[in-house]
């Protein structure tokens, strides 16, 4: 058994998660972490253990899922009309990320 590397408490309900491979942003070999409780999308650079972690997006609302495009863009979708968010006019998203 090894200690985890990174822990939450509370719970920040972590969505998505992906290793980023493009080159498009500057995110070039972290990963890429969506919340859901926490209503951020997180870069997380775990070279020799969690060197930094980062808010690459917030103020959308709660994050469900990201995923990587084939030009290195990310797609992110919100979830915020499931009854835990709090929904508004423009609920729920699909919002991508250039750089």
């Amino acid at each position: 058994f090894e200690n985890a590397i990174m822990c939450y408490d509370p719970s920040i309900e972590p969505g998505g998660i992906l290793f980023y491979s493009g080159d498009k942003i500057n995110l070039e070999a972290d990963f890429v972490m969506a919340s859901l409780r926490a209503t951020n999308l997180y870069q997380l650079d775990f070279a020799d253990g969690l060197n930094s972690q980062k808010t690459i997006l917030s103020g959308a609302g709660r994050i469900r899922d990201v995923v990587q495009s084939t030009d290195g863009s990310l797609y992110v979708i919100t979830s915020n009309t499931d009854g835990k968010g709090f929904p508004d006019s423009m609920d729920d998203k699909l919002l991508r990320i250039l750089k």
